[in-house]
């Protein structure tokens, strides 16, 4: 499904290629909690890491004062004002830690997702497999995007 891209990926940048491969391969093996696991944590680390590698006095000056959680988000509207990711793609992240905030914190868990008119609960892996399957090609396209440059 993935594959090839994800070889592209590895071939531009190891540690990164490594992470969609795990998610990958979680996926695989019907691990969508580890698979959304590492497509979280990809998409985050891909988005900070090109910043910081592009914008070397981006961390001096935006995190002196910012708390860690926020943190993320600093990076991702600074990858958007300097035109490194697209509005759409801003929005797909955005949705994205939305999804990541509400499955991995335990006060949100039993939230869900509602699609055409029916709920999918977070608790559920058909929930997490549908999201899977609607967003790991776009991430990893949009890993790709940004690590082969």
């Amino acid at each position: 499904m993935n594959d090839e891209i994800i070889g592209k990926i590895i071939e531009r940048d190891c540690i990164l290629g490594k992470l969609c491969l795990e998610a990958q391969n979680s996926y695989n093996q019907q691990n969508y909690f580890s698979a959304l696991a590492c497509l979280f944590v990809t998409i985050e680390q891909v988005v900070k890491f090109i910043v910081e590698s592009q914008f070397v006095n981006f961390e001096e000056e935006n995190l002196k004062k910012v708390e860690k959680y926020w943190a993320l988000w600093k990076y991702i509207n600074y990858a958007r004002e300097k035109n490194l990711i697209t509005e759409d793609e801003n929005q797909m992240i955005n949705f994205i830690i939305d999804c990541r905030n509400k499955i991995f914190h335990a006060n949100l868990y039993p939230s869900g997702l509602k699609i055409k008119d029916k709920f999918w609960s977070f608790s559920e892996d058909e929930t997490k497999e549908l999201i899977y399957k609607e967003f790991s090609t776009k991430v990893f396209q949009l890993v790709f995007k940004l690590v082969k440059n």
